[in-house]
């Protein structure tokens, strides 16, 4: 029976650091899931762009996030005393007090990403340029025949090339008999199917940062000083 309650005390007592190694584990698991959530929402969008190039991007990016990990541990005990046992009774195994414990020990995990989708009409515009000079390999005649002007007004050109923050050329289309082992991210819209292979890792890499930036960044707009000296 002693050992019984020293187990009993031992488990509790190490349900303290079992949390902490719990909650190191599901927080490092869940912020590994915050890039491959902005590359596959990214790719999903180039297979709605390669299936139709004059559609409307759908994107949501994620502002928050939560790691809960909560243990409880319980012990109750309850005792039974019964004197009218006769002695062939004890003899039997059934002793007059009897002590039963009920340890009870929860453990609940809830792991949340808070998203707030792009609405703003502008940056809906911005991100729909990028994904179509994406599929129309950068060329700039056609339907978005504005988007390079429109794309390079928002970002600084003189600092990085624009062909260089929105990389073409990093993924690949086909049919869903196509998709290689091999490939690192797939998605398919409307019966297309477009994935990318560990070569075209860093194009998505640079794509999905740019487009990031697109959906929480306004048009820096120019600024004008303007001083006046008044003689009292």
């Amino acid at each position: 029976m002693r050992a019984w309650i020293v187990l009993a005390l031992t488990a509790l007592g190490l349900a303290g650091c079992h949390t902490h190694q719990s909650l190191r584990q599901n927080t490092l698991s869940t912020t590994a899931t915050l890039a491959d959530l902005n590359c596959q929402q990214v790719l999903d969008n180039v297979a709605r762009f390669v299936a139709h190039p004059d559609a409307l991007p759908s994107l949501a990016v994620v502002n928050n996030g939560s790691v809960l990990v909560t243990d409880q541990g319980s012990l109750g005990g309850a005792a039974t005393y019964a004197p009218t046992l006769s002695r062939l009774q004890q003899l039997g195994g059934f002793p007059i007090l009897s002590l039963f414990f009920a340890p009870s020990v929860t453990h609940n995990v809830v792991e949340t990403w808070s998203v707030a989708p792009v609405a703003d009409a502008d940056r809906l515009r911005r991100i729909r340029c990028a994904f179509q000079l994406l599929v129309q390999g950068g060329i700039e005649d056609g339907p978005c025949s504005d988007c390079r002007e429109r794309l390079e007004k928002f970002f600084d050109k003189e600092k990085e090339p624009l062909d260089c923050l929105l990389p073409t050329g990093w993924f690949q289309v086909g049919c869903r008999e196509d998709v290689p082992q091999e490939a690192c991210y797939v998605s398919s819209y409307c019966g297309t199917w477009v994935w990318v292979t560990p070569d075209g890792i860093d194009g998505l890499a640079r794509f999905t940062l740019a487009i990031i930036d697109l959906a929480t960044t306004d048009l820096a707009l120019p600024t004008k000083s303007i001083v006046r000296n008044f003689d009292a």
